[in-house]
């Protein structure tokens, strides 16, 4: 097992916000969590990464419990984000911004035969490679946000809604790529989405939240059949 939550709760001030959430991750999995905005998603990925921290439960990263950790020993430990809005620096260039990705690296080498698999996944990346990062299209930069959160060589990748603010044809794009990336790379995967027939294309299995609880998981074929998923995030 990769990754576990056991009986997570947190709040904001006094506002609850995850309430009793379990989960487990484990290596090379693809897992999503399907939401409506406000159900917790992105609180569970902060939660995950240590900038919130629970209450109450815990979380345990490849048997170590990383729940007491600083966000900065966490994502040491092989977890990168890819957040929602990319979280780039628009004034640098797309070689820089990858190269941030691997800010921990200290093998040169390692690093520069990591940068050619990235770019060989992202050519439109290799071609804009000393532009900057605030002039690309909304899928580049999507992209550039995935490419940099390979680079940091992680067992685990957690994506917070990959298709947002995308038109169709470059949210097919977006999940190819990460298609390609549980293939290939065999990185675990964490999806949060509220496009579910996009993640549950990729995905292995998925948890459904709500209010800051989940209220049900399964299979991705169990949950394509799931009434609440079918009514409330699949489109017939």
């Amino acid at each position: 097992m990769l990754l576990e939550l056991s009986d997570v709760y947190t709040k904001y001030g006094q506002i609850p916000m995850l309430q009793g959430v379990s989960m487990t991750i484990d290596a090379g999995d693809a897992a999503c969590v399907l939401g409506s905005n406000g159900a917790g998603k992105t609180t569970l990925l902060k939660t995950i990464i240590g900038i919130v921290k629970p209450f109450q439960g815990s979380l345990s990263y490849r048997g170590e419990n990383i729940t007491p950790l600083p966000s900065h020993k966490i994502i040491q430990r092989g977890i990168a984000i890819v957040p929602e809005r990319e979280g780039l620096f628009p004034g640098l260039s797309v070689d820089d911004n990858l190269r941030l990705g691997a800010y921990y690296e200290k093998d040169k080498y390692a690093l520069a035969q990591r940068k050619e698999e990235v770019l060989a996944i992202f050519p439109r990346l290799r071609e804009r490679i000393s532009q900057q990062a605030g002039t690309l299209s909304g899928g580049e930069r999507k992209m550039l946000g995935i490419a940099r959160a390979i680079l940091a060589n992680p067992q685990l990748i957690l994506m917070d809604e990959p298709s947002l603010g995308l038109a169709p044809a470059l949210v097919n794009e977006v999940y190819g790529v990460i298609k390609k990336i549980k293939e290939e790379k065999k990185i675990a995967l964490l999806i949060i989405e509220q496009n579910a027939q996009k993640a549950l294309d990729v995905v292995d299995r998925g948890y459904i939240m709500q209010k800051g609880s989940i209220i049900g998981s399964g299979s991705r074929d169990e949950l394509s059949e799931n009434e609440i998923v079918k009514s409330s995030y699949l489109v017939s």
